[in-house]
């Protein structure tokens, strides 16, 4: 998670605990990423990491169109399509990147301070135990889909 994401909660909050999650180590946040790659059925490992957002882009049917931002309420009815489970989930800035690691609900209760639209381009929300993909961008929509 960026620095200045949780700083800005720490500031809103009276400094108590940060929301809960974890960066994993890059062994870790690797093996995630190598999940994902296969489980989308990309094995040539010369992939460059900018072609990896046009090919979710084209991949991913299921769009959801939205007017201003996405707020939790609308991340929230579509991991309920997902799952009713309270699931780990992946976060993906950048496939070159650490992941972080959260419970869904604590996603969907923090979203606010973990997604900026006006300084993320884009961001995957991988639940491997249920085999989906979340993307969300600041392009006007998000997708998602259960493989």
């Amino acid at each position: 998670m960026e620095k200045f994401k949780v700083d800005i909660y720490l500031s809103e909050h009276d400094g108590k605990e940060v929301f809960k999650y974890e960066t994993l180590d890059g062994f870790q946040s690797g093996k995630v990423i190598g999940m994902l790659l296969s489980l989308l059925g990309i094995t040539d490992c010369t992939t460059p990491s900018q072609a990896f957002y046009p090919f979710l882009e084209k991949e991913i049917d299921e769009k959801i169109i939205y007017n201003d931002s996405v707020d939790s309420g609308l991340l929230s009815s579509v991991f309920l399509q997902i799952t009713a489970d309270n699931d780990d989930v992946y976060i993906i800035w950048d496939i070159d990147c650490s992941v972080d690691r959260m419970r869904i609900s604590d996603l969907i209760d923090n979203w606010e301070y973990i997604w900026y639209d006006t300084s993320d381009e884009a961001v995957i929300l991988y639940l491997p135990q249920r085999k989906s993909i979340v993307f969300v961008t600041d392009r006007g929509y998000l997708s998602y889909r259960r493989m």
